[in-house]
């Protein structure tokens, strides 16, 4: 069985995770009647298949089948595995404690190191960079080299979080020399991660936005649901960031251009989108007043103006979509609008509109 499970670790690493699964599944549905020393050794890499496939339910029969054995047998081998499950199904508080066990118990030497990474993930989360930096400095050079792997990622991990950003992007632009992204996905994924982390740190969004566009088409046409998860959420993160950012507004021959990063939209002068973006880039906040002044030269009336202002609202929202602004950036505030990104003039504005 024993290449069997090797055979599994190695459809994993290769991007072949159904198959894997399905020696996976087949190991671990003897677990209840027999309890082997492996069943600890490969439960992360099952949880972590189990995940990205997207099959919940069966994380669920695991875990319930775990507690019932942990009720009559507190061996470190099946509490280890219950702690995994309980930390893949969100239930950190319980898979901290029983992680923080482990690490204090004398006959558990062998799940050590696995629960300190993953102790370090939960402070992580927490914010707790100290506790983070102690478990994963803790951690002496191992005989599995993908577990070292994964520890150099982690310290890269702990000097971003310390704003160590040079020293933290030496690490892993030495490890991505390394590694074989065609036999160790998952490396290769974590450390590129860190990599675009990294980059949103350091203010460099335009190169974020690209490695994470890379990584994208490395993985288009695979069924990796946690990744696709992971991605999302840095993605939102940095349109966030864009939103903090600053636009761009550019004058040129009747002519106007904005951009945001690494996108750009153009468009006529004159038009209400313009005499907007200029109005928002004397005053961080406009009012109602101001807008119907700017593009009606006349006086803000309630009755009359309300559906006209709310209307070229929505319109400029929809323009700064285009350069990956959030519509959200742009929202109301008392009687009036603020837009979070600073607008910058380059080379001059348009003077009948200034």
């Amino acid at each position: 069985m024993q290449k069997r499970l090797e055979d599994a670790k190695a459809l994993f690493y290769s991007w072949r995770l159904v198959e894997a699964y399905n020696i996976l599944r087949r190991y671990f549905d003897r677990l209840p009647f027999s309890q082997e020393a492996e069943h600890a050794q490969y439960i992360g890499m099952f949880v972590r298949v189990l995940a990205e496939l997207g099959k919940k339910h069966e994380l669920t029969f695991y875990m319930n089948e775990l507690e019932k054995l942990c009720k009559s047998n507190h061996s470190p081998n099946l509490e280890f595995q219950l702690a995994v499950v309980y930390y893949y199904s969100n239930r950190n508080e319980e898979a901290r404690a029983i992680f923080e066990d482990l690490i204090r118990n004398p006959v558990a030497a062998e799940f050590k190191v696995k629960s300190k990474m993953l102790l370090a993930d939960y402070y992580q989360n927490k914010g707790d960079i100290s506790a983070c930096r102690q478990l994963i400095f803790s951690i002496d050079k191992q005989e599995d080299p993908s577990l070292n792997l994964l520890v150099e990622i982690w310290k890269a991990i702990v000097l971003r979080d310390e704003s160590k950003l040079d020293e933290a992007e030496k690490i892993i632009e030495g490890l991505l020399g390394q590694i074989d992204a065609r036999r160790d996905w998952y490396s290769y994924f974590s450390a590129k991660c860190v990599l675009a982390n990294l980059f949103i740190k350091k203010g460099d969004i335009t190169a974020a936005s690209r490695l994470i566009r890379e990584i994208r088409v490395l993985f288009e046409g695979r069924h990796f649901k946690a990744v696709q998860t992971q991605l999302e959420h840095m993605e939102k993160f940095i349109q966030e960031k864009q939103c903090q950012s600053v636009i761009f507004y550019e004058y040129r021959k009747n002519r106007c251009i904005i951009y945001c990063a690494d996108k750009r939209l153009e468009f006529l002068s004159g038009t209400p989108t313009e005499k907007l973006l200029l109005l928002l880039a004397k005053n961080k906040i406009i009012d109602k007043d101001d807008i119907v002044r700017s593009l009606y030269s006349r006086p803000y009336v309630p009755e009359r103006d309300d559906k006209l202002i709310y209307y070229h609202i929505h319109s400029l929202r929809k323009q700064l979509q285009i350069i990956g602004v959030l519509p959200s950036a742009l929202h109301s505030e008392r009687d009036g609008y603020r837009l979070e990104p600073k607008v910058e003039m380059v080379g001059g504005a348009n003077e009948n509109n200034a």
